[in-house]
């Protein structure tokens, strides 16, 4: 009964075009941003021994991060192309945006503000060269340059530990980084494939070879450093990507995508329960929103067969 009035009362089909303005910021896309900020401080606060598990503790600074990071990249997200929405018809709040998440930055630490300002030359110098090329927002060097950014700015938020100047960066922890950014990478580079996805059968397969070995390489690399949480992602996305080297169906490339995002997310979450609160909630509104503006199913689990 409850189910049904979601799904099919007609009151619903007013009441989503109200939810047009929120979703100008792509909330939906919030799963590949939050998710490496908390794998930073996740790296961070291993290091510094502190419990890896159901972290319930509230930061004021860990929470201005994440509110100028979501502003940081909605003023990107707003950029992007998209069919559903007009985006021109709310001039400069991109800009308004950006600037107001800048400033929540300066709250934080130098390092974040730092960071911020690499943040602050792409928004002003490379987004505006892509706006006419849909396909230059899938670029995996962009993409994994935002990723090091967003794992970079969680393990500074973490490794400063409430001070404003002062940092612990030790190499294993660098290491560490480097190599959940290598993990990303994998992904990414999938991602760039879905939106390629006409291209050459044999570019495929290089692509997704890649991305097959990275994430095994990722998985000894995790062995070695005993780093459970890298392991465990890493052995449970393996079968997505054998299947998008092997089968090599668009839906394969497309589950690779989509799993291996929940899967890191869920694990995650299992450290920060504050992340699955907020995704849990963008991940139902967004349901609603699309099924009853433009009668989608998205964002969901779901990929047809060919």
């Amino acid at each position: 009964m409850i189910k049904s009035f979601f799904k099919d009362n007609p009151i619903h089909k007013r009441i989503a075009p109200y939810l047009d303005f929120i979703f100008l910021f792509a909330p939906t896309n919030y799963f590949f941003v939050w998710g490496p900020v908390c794998l930073g401080m996740y790296i961070a606060n291993t290091q510094s021994s502190l419990s890896s598990l159901w972290i319930l503790v509230f930061n004021l600074k860990v929470g201005f991060l994440f509110l100028g990071l979501s502003l940081i990249m909605a003023s990107f997200f707003m950029k992007i192309p998209n069919i559903d929405l007009e985006r021109n018809n709310h001039p400069f709040i991109d800009e308004y945006l950006f600037y107001f998440g800048f400033i929540f930055l300066f709250f934080t630490n130098v390092y974040n503000l730092i960071l911020g300002l690499f943040f602050f030359a792409a928004y002003k110098f490379i987004f505006p060269m892509m706006l006419n090329n849909e396909k230059a927002f899938y670029n995996p060097l962009l993409n994994i340059i935002f990723c090091i950014l967003l794992i970079s700015s969680g393990y500074c938020i973490a490794a400063t530990n409430n001070s404003y100047f002062n940092i612990d960066i030790t190499y294993f922890a660098t290491l560490r980084v480097l190599v959940y950014i290598l993990c990303m990478f994998s992904i990414i580079l999938m991602i760039s494939l879905q939106y390629n996805i006409k291209m050459l059968s044999s570019s495929r397969r290089v692509k997704a070879s890649i991305s097959t070995l990275l994430i095994i390489l990722n998985f000894i690399i995790a062995i070695y450093l005993k780093d459970p949480l890298l392991s465990v992602f890493s052995i449970v996305s393996v079968p997505f990507f054998l299947y998008a080297l092997f089968r090599n169906l668009d839906k394969d490339i497309k589950r690779v995508i989509i799993y291996p995002v929940f899967i890191i997310n869920f694990f995650i979450s299992t450290i920060y329960p504050f992340l699955f609160i907020c995704l849990f909630i963008i991940f139902y509104i967004s349901k609603y929103y699309y099924w009853h503006r433009f009668n989608l199913h998205y964002p969901t689990f779901l990929v047809k067969d060919d």
